[in-house]
């Protein structure tokens, strides 16, 4: 049998809580704001920068999907080789 491994410290597998898929929310949330002052734009200029803005917190909403994705597989490779 080879040496037994220690339990992963909390800050290299972080759980996957609420807090997490609010702050997700939260951007997707930012987004469709942006997106509707865009729609209220004065001027393309205007409209063209909400709309950056908007995929911008779209991107980071996706950005952390994709890392709580991760820390959950490496969670579950944790608890397997535990």
């Amino acid at each position: 049998m080879g040496p037994r491994r220690e339990p992963s410290s909390p800050e290299r597998v972080p759980q996957n809580d609420g807090a997490s898929m609010r702050k997700i929310e939260d951007y997707r949330q930012h987004a469709e704001q942006c997106r509707e002052m865009a729609r209220r734009a004065r001027g393309p200029e205007e409209r063209e920068m909400l709309l950056n803005m908007a995929e911008t917190w779209e991107s980071l909403a996706r950005d952390r999907e994709q890392q709580l994705k991760r820390q959950e597989r490496l969670k579950k490779l944790d608890m397997c080789l535990n």
